[in-house]
């Protein structure tokens, strides 16, 4: 193998470039298998029960809200009624007074 000085510079270079690809290669699978690994496994069903729950928690969400709505609008207009109430009672004692006289 009668090679001159810089051909087999440049053949083991090549050859230790390649040595590198091969070696990332080998650290990036065994990178992927560790977080395999490592992950939880998750059925299909699973994510959909999942997201079946979340859908009724918001819609359990949303009948909260328009509950206590309608329950704050019922204590406005208990309220309203309460002020007109003593404001009649109020009007009809002041009748009252003036027919009496």
């Amino acid at each position: 193998m009668n090679m001159a000085e810089i051909e087999r510079e440049e053949v083991l270079y090549q050859r230790s470039e390649e040595m590198q690809r091969l070696k990332e290669k080998r650290d990036l699978a065994a990178l992927v298998r560790t977080q395999i690994k490592d992950q939880p496994r998750r059925s299909g069903r699973e994510g959909q029960l999942r997201s079946e729950k979340a859908g009724k928690r918001d819609e359990l969400s949303e009948l909260k809200k328009r509950r206590e709505e309608k329950s704050n609008a019922a204590k406005v207009k208990v309220k309203f009624l309460q002020t007109l109430d003593a404001d009649v009672d109020a009007n009809q004692v002041e009748i009252r007074n003036r027919l009496s006289r």
